[in-house]
């Protein structure tokens, strides 16, 4: 068994070796019914994947975090497209209303069952350890930087 000290520095430096690879690239429909692909970016805008569930996008944290992560990016140049975990339509629907154009939001599909495939299809792509993780990937599709849960800034 690893001692918990362990599977943090596994963790850490599993995070570390994502920065700097190619960002896996998916397809999804926004909360609007557009497709988008993160592939239509590349060469063009950064983008932002932001992970959440529930309230986590209402924390100053959150805010503080996405701020850290594009304060050298000029706001016209940057794509921030949200991903809930959370299988609550409703619940979803608020936060998405809230945030309106901010973000693209990845639609969440009707069913429990198709909602869950959908999570785990991402998040086999994009391997995160907690909520709320935010990955910036740069223009030339490159993972730039991860931050997950309330601590824990990584950055090249």
């Amino acid at each position: 068994l690893l001692e918990r000290a362990s599977i943090a520095k596994a963790v850490s430096e599993c995070r570390k070796t994502i920065i700097g690879s190619m960002a896996p690239v998916f397809t999804a429909v926004t909360s609007t019914g557009d497709s988008i692909s993160i592939a239509n970016y590349r060469d063009k805008k950064y983008v932002l994947l932001y992970f959440w569930a529930d309230k986590v996008s209402e924390t100053p944290y959150a805010k503080e975090v996405i701020n850290n992560m594009t304060k050298d990016i000029p706001p016209h140049d940057i794509v921030r497209i949200s991903i809930s975990c959370n299988i609550d339509g409703d619940e979803w629907r608020q936060e998405v209303h809230k945030y309106g154009a901010e973000y693209l939001h990845a639609e969440q599909p009707m069913s429990t069952d198709l909602y869950q495939l959908f999570v785990k299809q991402i998040s086999s792509l994009y391997p995160f350890g907690t909520l709320p993780t935010y990955i910036l990937i740069d223009k030339k599709g490159k993972i730039a930087s991860v931050s997950e849960g309330v601590g824990g800034f990584v950055q090249n």
